[in-house]
């Protein structure tokens, strides 16, 4: 084991015990943003960068959104009374002193869990895994080291079989496409699941407001604002849309483009505001491109087996070794792959983003709060 992966090991623990010791959930939103980047790097160092692409993309930028967004709604929720028995408070950061050395005001309850029961438990869950880990670690091969028989086959015979360069896209797609078809459903019914509750709590109104938290003013966006989010917005969709294209030839493909792609979708409502993004972010849209995608990669799976061979058998043109349309029936799958997470993580995007909006019952506000946000 290298030094740069020993590092980033070491420098991904301390990482996620920040993530666990942070008391503040934005903090702890942000501390998780920055583990989600050290874990990155880590599969980068180990050779993995599909892996550090997703990681990236989801662990770092949109998982953490997400968060935040939650954290809104909530804060708006409180603020308008809208969560059942909670008080008309602001949010607040909480004093920066440790949680074990912090006066106490209340009494103690001796069936809670305290920080001191907290940290006894974690230094009993450190000691039971840190033998397993530093076995594992200490049994990694060395940095730039051969991969293991089962990657060497499949570096042998699938650029000949498939005409493909990606070597993680074609065992994603091809030689165990059916587990990712699977992934593909469970993904479809989680964001489906997601989108039930909360519409089935807030509504499908498309005629509503901003959310503004009392006492907090409202600043106008900046021109260089608005162009730097547009532009950003922009690029980033454009960079998903080669990410999912290339990934026959380059590290990347469907998930880590539908992913980068979907993001965007936040710039343009930070430069845009509510209305503007919600007149350009269409839910039916993503909604179709989700069903649509998933719809797709089973036809892929379907139509061979119909026909009297096996899922997802590879009955296209294969195309030229490292050209864009290479691979056959991979490219449908990828492009599946590509609408659907495209779809899902927009969706997700779309509807936490929709709970801080105004309750339908609301009073009117001006023109500032209806095109800013909380």
């Amino acid at each position: 084991m290298s030094g740069l992966v020993a590092g980033l090991l070491l420098l991904a623990a301390l990482s996620g015990l920040l993530v666990v010791l942070a008391r503040d959930p934005r903090r702890q939103v942000f501390a998780m943003a920055g583990n989600g980047l050290v874990l990155g790097l880590l599969f980068l160092a180990l050779q993995a960068p599909d892996v550090a692409l997703s990681e990236i993309a989801v662990g770092t930028a949109v998982t953490p959104l997400l968060f935040l967004a939650a954290l809104a709604a909530i804060a708006m929720d409180r603020a308008n009374g809208g969560l059942k028995g909670a008080p008309r408070i602001r949010p607040k950061i909480r004093p920066r002193t440790a949680p074990w050395t912090a006066p106490r005001t209340t009494p103690r309850d001796e069936s809670a869990m305290t920080p001191r029961w907290r940290l006894l438990l974690l230094a009993l869950a450190l000691a039971a895994l840190l033998p397993a880990v530093l076995r594992v670690a200490l049994a990694m091969p060395e940095f730039g080291a051969p991969t293991a028989a089962l990657g060497q086959s499949v570096n042998a015979l699938v650029p000949e079989l498939r005409h493909v360069a990606n070597m993680v896209a074609a065992v994603n797609f091809d030689l165990r496409g059916f587990d990712t078809l699977g992934e593909e459903c469970m993904l479809l019914c989680a964001v489906t699941g997601a989108t039930v509750l909360l519409r089935g709590a807030r509504g499908e109104r498309g005629d509503v407001r901003a959310g503004h938290l009392p006492g907090r003013p409202v600043i106008p966006r900046a021109d260089a604002t608005v162009l730097v989010c547009r532009a950003a917005a922009t690029l980033t969709l454009l960079f998903g849309i080669s990410v999912a294209l290339h990934g026959m030839t380059t590290p990347g493909g469907g998930f880590q483009g539908g992913v980068i792609a979907a993001s965007g979708l936040l710039l343009l409502y930070l430069g845009e505001g509510y209305a503007g993004w919600r007149a350009l972010v269409p839910s039916p849209v993503l909604a179709a491109m989700e069903g649509g995608g998933a719809v797709l990669f089973v036809l892929c799976a379907g139509l061979p087996l119909i026909a009297g061979h096996p899922a997802l058998t590879n009955g296209l043109p294969l195309g030229a070794w490292k050209d864009l349309y290479s691979g056959g029936l991979m490219i449908a799958v990828n492009a599946a792959v590509a609408l659907s997470v495209t779809g899902s993580f927009g969706l997700l995007l779309v509807e936490f983003l929709e709970e801080t909006r105004e309750p339908a019952d609301a009073p009117a506000s001006n023109e500032a709060d209806h095109e800013d946000g909380p």
